[in-house]
C-alpha cells in the first residue's frame, strides 16, 4: 500500500512532459524565489495536473524540500478534503468523526514541503 502523499499511475512521470519547459522552469522558479502559492489556471485537460505535481517534484529535488500530495479525489466533503490534507501534512491518520480535523504542524515546523492540492 502506498504510504500516504505518495503520487501514483500517468501523474508520477509515466507519459514525457512534453514542449512545457519553460512553463516547469517558471513554476521551479518561484518557488525558488520563495513564493508561498502558485496557481495553475487552465480549461480541464490541459494538464494543470501534471504541472503542479511535475513542477513541485522538481522543486523538491533541487531543495531537499518534502513533497506531500494528499488524495482528494473522493472528498465529498469539507471534513473529507481537511482529513485530507492533514494526512498528508502530518503523520498521525486522522480519525473518522464529525468534527474539525486536527489542526496540521505549521510547515516551518515540519521543514521545508510543497503541498499539491
Amino acid at each position: 500500500m502506498p504510504e500516504r502523499g505518495t503520487v501514483l499511475g500517468a501523474a508520477r512521470g509515466a507519459v514525457p512532459l512534453v514542449g512545457r519547459a519553460s512553463e516547469l522552469a517558471e513554476i521551479v522558479g518561484a518557488l525558488e524565489r520563495g513564493v508561498r502559492l502558485v496557481w495553475i489556471v487552465g480549461s480541464a485537460g490541459v494538464g494543470k495536473t501534471r504541472m503542479a505535481l511535475e513542477g513541485a517534484r522538481a522543486f523538491a529535488a533541487s531543495s531537499g524540500a518534502r513533497l506531500r500530495v494528499p488524495h482528494l479525489d473522493d472528498c465529498a466533503s469539507v471534513d473529507a478534503l481537511l482529513d485530507g490534507v492533514a494526512a498528508a501534512t502530518t503523520t498521525a491518520t486522522p480519525p473518522r468523526r464529525r468534527s474539525p480535523p486536527p489542526t496540521p504542524p505549521a510547515l516551518s515546523e515540519i521543514g521545508p514541503t510543497v503541498l499539491v492540492l
